[in-house]
């Protein structure tokens, strides 16, 4: 059997495997796990694949894995500073571990990139409101 030693084949790979969650075809956890492969494979090609580690942090993300999911985050984000992906990713996640200050810090990161980049203002503000409240 032939592996492939292409960064991309496993990315996609995990990509595609996420995609299955629609069809239904296999229980999440395994789904969740095999993704997590094929990033990691990715990853042992081409340790600074942006793209994998910001993929690889967000199914952590969803598994409720935060602080390795951060690790991913940070890896990205020191691989490519400009990342928005990364940045947005990690700030979400700070907020889910109630890091709300944190969180803020990032989503300025990526509005001081891109103003228009999706849900950065608005998460933003969310959590200022919960702040406020405090």
């Amino acid at each position: 059997m032939l592996i492939s030693r292409d960064k991309h084949y496993w990315y996609n790979r995990g990509e595609k495997t996420l995609a299955s969650l629609k069809a239904g075809n296999m229980p999440y956890d395994e789904i969740y796990e095999e993704a997590i492969r094929c990033y990691m494979k990715a990853l042992s090609l081409d340790p600074f694949f942006v793209d994998a580690w910001n993929a690889r942090g967000y199914v952590l993300y969803i598994l409720g894995m935060y602080k390795k999911a951060i690790i991913c985050f940070n890896k990205a984000i020191e691989i490519s500073p400009e990342n928005l992906d990364g940045w947005s990713n990690k700030g979400l996640t700070l907020y889910k571990m109630g890091k709300y200050r944190e969180a803020i810090k990032c989503y300025d990161r990526v509005i001081n990139i891109d103003y228009n980049f999706p849900n950065a203002r608005h998460n933003r503000e969310k959590i200022l409101e919960i702040l406020n409240k405090k």
